[in-house]
């Protein structure tokens, strides 16, 4: 726990200002390590048609027909997220070689901003209905992959290099708040198989405006001269 003291000098006072807005700007990030079921002892929720999954030696493997996901609970997304500021989804996952059906990852965020990412055998597809971008790689062998979206930006890194870009993310399926992975059915069908060596959210809280700062840093020196008269 941090305690800011409010000093009766013009240096304390401008302190107290930064301090709070370096609070304000700092952002939490929660890793879902898979070393034991997300679903039945981190609070994740399951939504399956036909599917099913297992965790061993740190890996959350996904086996599903058609359909099979993990969702966010709500602490984690749903109840934190505020696109303006932004957010980011890091995963280091495979699609296992044998597979027909495409695992992917489902982002939906407060401001209905929609992503669908899909793993096929040999690109990364996103899309969610009124754009598209892929990015060619072999996703039968484990790669990091890391979403940033702010605002209607969007930017994918695979293994730490920018892979696409995208300006306007908003789409004709947007409508919904929610952060999924698994398997959706939304790709290509038949049998899906992937494994998931860990998933991480960053919810960037917003930043107060310029002016509010500035109010915020006046308010504060008002206080502090105050004491200095006593």
């Amino acid at each position: 726990m941090t305690t800011i003291a409010i000093r009766s000098t013009l240096v304390g006072t401008l302190g107290v200002a930064l301090a709070l807005t370096g609070a304000a700007a700092s952002a939490a990030t929660l890793t879902l390590t898979m070393d034991t079921d997300p679903v039945q002892d981190k609070g994740w929720s399951l939504n399956t048609q036909d599917g099913t999954h297992s965790v061993a030696n740190g890996i959350l493997t996904v086996v599903t027909p058609a359909y099979h996901e993990i969702f966010a609970p709500n602490s984690v997304w749903e109840d934190r997220i505020f696109n303006a500021a932004g957010w980011v989804i890091e995963t280091r996952m495979r699609r296992t070689p044998g597979s027909v059906g495409t695992p992917g990852l489902w982002v939906a965020d407060a401001d209905s901003n929609l992503m669908l990412a899909g793993f096929f055998s040999n690109e990364l597809v996103l899309g969610n209905g009124s754009w598209e971008g892929s990015f060619n790689l072999d996703t039968s062998v484990f790669h990091t992959y890391r979403f940033e979206g702010q605002g209607d930006s969007l930017d994918v890194f695979v293994d730490g290099a920018l892979a696409l870009s995208f300006a306007d993310t908003n789409g004709r399926w947007a409508g919904s708040t929610a952060l999924n992975f698994g398997d959706q059915g939304q790709f290509q069908s038949g049998l899906s198989v992937s494994e998931w060596d860990y998933f991480s959210v960053t919810i960037i809280p917003s930043v107060p405006e310029p002016s509010t700062l500035a109010l915020l840093g006046l308010g504060l020196l008002g206080l502090g001269l105050r004491r200095r008269s006593f």
